[in-house]
């Protein structure tokens, strides 16, 4: 056996204690922001979600948006329009909509973006047990109420397959 973890002690470890790994720049948009500009910080950087920071305190996180919540929002305003919508119209309203709407009011619009911070002493299980809920693809990692880190299912999926001997007879199951 080549890792330094066993299964039970692996799960009792910190997160961050065993995936030390750099962690990836997060990207963020204050909660007072227009939704436009977190659509367009999405499209430059390439991601599909944000953390969303409290007003004038930059690494407090208040929750997550992502392209979903901001299509649902879109969508759910063309759902109820009865006017006969040209590209022209749509990408005018589009904009608006979304130059109008503040990003707080948008996190979790779809319902499919749930925001559980985790906090930085978590072990391993309970990263595990956040991320393994039903809408939690990625969470905070919390020092005190500042986001120093984002955890996704990704990073989770990538220490394993870095840990394959440890994981063997459980992944056999």
């Amino acid at each position: 056996n080549t890792s330094p973890f066993t299964m039970t002690n692996l799960l009792k470890q910190k997160w961050l204690e065993v995936y030390p790994e750099e962690p990836k720049k997060i990207f963020g948009i204050d909660v007072n922001a227009p939704a436009l500009t977190a659509l367009s910080s999405l499209q430059q950087e390439g991601i599909l979600s944000l953390v969303v920071f409290e007003h004038e305190k930059p690494y407090v996180a208040k929750g997550l948006i992502d392209m979903v919540d901001i299509t649902s929002f879109v969508m759910d305003f063309f759902e109820n329009y009865d006017d006969v919508v040209t590209v022209k119209t749509f990408e005018t309203l589009f904009e608006r909509r979304l130059k109008n709407k503040e990003v707080g009011s948008l996190m979790n619009f779809s319902g499919m973006n749930l925001y559980e911070p985790i906090d930085k002493k978590a072990t391993f299980a309970e990263v595990l047990d956040v991320l393994s809920r039903a809408g939690i693809h990625r969470a905070p990692i919390l020092k005190q109420k500042n986001c120093i880190r984002l955890i996704t299912q990704s990073d989770v999926l990538h220490f394993i397959s870095s840990h394959l001997d440890t994981f063997g007879d459980i992944l056999d199951l």
